[in-house]
C-alpha cells in the first residue's frame, strides 16, 4: 500500500484519519479493487469532509460514511466465482444453479454493480472448473456439491455488501 495515502502532504483532522485507515482496511479487505480506485475515491472523501465542521453532528458523518462505502462498493468488480459461490447450496442442479444466479444479476445490475459476468450459464462456464480444480465444488451426476464450505463463503463475501438480501452459502 502506498505510504502517502497514510502521510498527506496537508495536515489532516481526526476524522480524515479515521476515514484512511478505513480506506486502508478496504484495500486489505477487497484487494481486487485496486488502490488507484481507493485513491480517487479517498480524493473525493477528502472533498466532502472539507464540509463537515468539528462539531458535525454524528449522524451526518454516519451518511458520509455509507456514501463511502457505497462508492467503494460500487467499483468492485463482480466475478463469475463470486455469483457462483454466492448462489450455491449444499447440492444443487446446475440447472437450478444457473437460474440463482441469473436471479443474482438481476439484482446486482439492478442496483448499478460492476458486473464481470452477464449470465448464469456464462458465470457457471467461468467458475465452476476453476473451482473444482481447486477442490471447493465437485459436478457429480449432475449436481454440483459443496467441497469447502469456507472458501465457498470467502468468495460468496465479495459481493455480499452489494446484495439487498444476502444469501446464505454452504
Amino acid at each position: 500500500m502506498s505510504t502517502h495515502l497514510l502521510r498527506p502532504s496537508l495536515p489532516l483532522e481526526p476524522l480524515q484519519h479515521h476515514v484512511e485507515a478505513e480506506l486502508v482496511r478496504v484495500d486489505v479487505l477487497l484487494p481486487g479493487l485496486g488502490l488507484h480506485v481507493l485513491e480517487g475515491v479517498l480524493g473525493e472523501v477528502r472533498i466532502l469532509l472539507r464540509e463537515f465542521a468539528p462539531g458535525e453532528a454524528r449522524s451526518d458523518v454516519l451518511e458520509l460514511t455509507r456514501l463511502t462505502s457505497a462508492r467503494i462498493g460500487a467499483l468492485y468488480k463482480v466475478l463469475p466465482t463470486a455469483v457462483f459461490a454466492s448462489a450455491m447450496r449444499p447440492s444443487i442442479s446446475r440447472a437450478d444453479l444457473e437460474g440463482r444466479i441469473d436471479r443474482l444479476i438481476e439484482e446486482l445490475a439492478a442496483r448499478h454493480a460492476n458486473l464481470g459476468v452477464t449470465s448464469g450459464r456464462q458465470a457457471v462456464d467461468e467458475a465452476a472448473e476453476s473451482l473444482e480444480t481447486r477442490g471447493i465444488v465437485v459436478l457429480d451426476r449432475g449436481h454440483f456439491r459443496v467441497r469447502d464450505r469456507s472458501v465457498l463463503r470467502y468468495y460468496a463475501r465479495t459481493i455480499e455488501h452489494l446484495l439487498v438480501t444476502p444469501g446464505r452459502t454452504h
